[in-house]
């Protein structure tokens, strides 16, 4: 069983080179590959799931900074070793701002402080890094630079 989630047919294909080392590393040639696929789907689909495990596992490494955006506010998150550092933005008013462009993001903030809420919160993992990290991306968060926690830190 995956510890993450198995990757689907499209991301595959879109994987298929990383695929191919991967078996490589693993001792098993392309010859050995089509003959596993036709008389092994469980070893089949074990050697799948440990690719997206391989996978996932290089992604939340390399992950540093969360993004959740929604109608109501911004959450950003800075994801250290020990702990995940929360800055969140909430807008007070009704009107529609786009969090996704840093930009006109800046400029509402610095022309109507007043108009939105922030807070700063940090906590260890639960259970552990990758589990949180995968959830939330899994829950729509999105990898991002330092700009906007950088930026939001400054208000804090």
């Amino acid at each position: 069983m995956a510890k993450y989630r198995v990757l689907n047919s499209v991301e595959l294909e879109a994987l298929e080179d990383d695929f191919v080392k991967f078996l490589v590393l693993n001792g098993i040639t392309a010859q050995d590959w089509i003959s596993i696929k036709e008389s092994q789907p469980l070893v089949t689909n074990g050697l799948i799931e440990a690719f997206s495990d391989v996978v996932f596992e290089g992604i939340i490494r390399k992950t540093e900074y969360l993004e959740y955006a929604d109608k109501s506010g911004l959450k950003v998150f800075k994801c250290v070793d020990a702990k995940i550092t929360l800055i969140g933005l909430d807008h007070l008013s009704s009107e529609d701002i786009d969090y996704n462009d840093f930009e006109k993001l800046s400029i509402a903030i610095a022309n109507r402080p007043e108009a939105f809420t922030i807070y700063k919160t940090s906590k260890p993992y639960n259970p552990n890094r990758s589990t949180e990290i995968f959830k939330m991306i899994s829950s729509g968060a999105v990898a991002t630079d330092s700009k906007l926690f950088e930026l939001l830190e400054k208000l804090c």
